[in-house]
């Protein structure tokens, strides 16, 4: 659910969002979508599915190598028990601790493409 309103709150924010299961491309999605990814958003596992959940990111990451990957980690006391920060930084390129912070890492992301895209 929080997936949902993070993509809602980006869309609202003129960005180009959606949301997928944390699937590799091999799973399923079409190789030729998964270049166009810079940025991958992702859910802050909770502890008891985070060895899963780090498998898939791993993997993920493997067919994304160009892609920056940042994990959206909720306010304390709104998920299920969750894995340290500590934990987590090892998988992804950053840690954002809200959906501002999301919103505004990923316009600045955008921001860059169309510069590299400009050049």
């Amino acid at each position: 659910m929080l997936t949902e309103l993070l993509v809602l709150v980006l869309r609202d924010a003129g960005l180009d969002a959606g949301a997928a299961a944390l699937e590799p491309a091999s799973a399923g999605a079409p190789a030729a979508d998964m270049h166009a990814v810079s940025l991958v958003l992702l859910a802050y596992p909770a502890e008891d599915a985070f060895e899963e959940w780090r498998r898939r990111c791993k993997a993920l990451r493997a067919e994304l190598t160009d892609a920056t990957f940042a994990v959206v980690r909720p306010p304390e006391g709104t998920h299920a028990a969750m894995p340290e920060e500590s934990e987590i930084r090892a998988d992804v390129h950053m840690v954002l601790h809200s959906f501002s912070e999301a919103v505004s890492f990923a316009s600045g992301s955008r921001a860059a493409e169309e510069l590299r895209a400009a050049a």
